[in-house]
């Protein structure tokens, strides 16, 4: 999987100012790898993961990065749509239930549903 990453930030974009991945993108698909259990992993199916919004995926990654200040909401969103577009991951945004705003502490009505797609971006049977 961290092959396929490093690849897909070796190619350059259409219009060749940059590449496909950037290394914001490509640090924020490594948090997301290295939250999951073994057992997800092993279970080499889907993983979601749920934030309250874009802010608190930058909140979370820097406190992993051990950064001083949150990555900020407008770079964690450039980064999702990178990762959206490679195939890695998929964002959506969901009603939150009242388990979800009890249990978690969401205060929004929405909360965004991050889903790994691990069944189709570069695992294999010998992963």
């Amino acid at each position: 999987m961290f092959s396929e990453l490093l690849m897909w930030g070796s190619i350059t974009t259409e219009d060749e100012k940059g590449y496909v991945l950037n290394k914001f993108a490509i640090q924020l698909a490594t948090y997301f790898l290295c939250e999951l259990t073994r057992e997800e992993l092993t279970n080499k199916s889907n993983v979601n993961t749920q934030y309250e919004t874009l802010a608190a995926v930058g909140h979370h990654f820097s406190n992993f990065a051990n950064w001083q200040e949150d990555a900020a909401p407008n770079r964690v969103k450039e980064a999702l749509d990178c990762l959206v577009y490679i195939g890695f991951l998929r964002v959506t945004k969901v009603d939150a239930t009242s388990d979800q705003r009890d249990n978690y502490g969401f205060r929004d009505k929405s909360i965004l549903l991050i889903e790994l797609k691990l069944e189709t971006f570069g695992v294999d049977e010998d992963n």
